[in-house]
């Protein structure tokens, strides 16, 4: 994956550590972010994480 690349970002949100693992109740929480001179070069940076 591309997720060591620093023009890609991950974020996420209602996750916490439990017992040393990241865990999450449910729901969409994880937003991938691509960054690129351009919007097809941004997309394929996040795709390809």
């Amino acid at each position: 994956t591309d997720l060591e690349d620093e023009d890609t970002m991950v974020f996420h949100a209602g996750t916490k550590v439990e017992d040393g693992a990241l865990v999450t109740s449910g729901g969409r929480v994880l937003a991938v972010t691509g960054v690129g001179t351009d919007f097809g070069e941004a997309q394929a940076r996040s795709r390809a994480a």
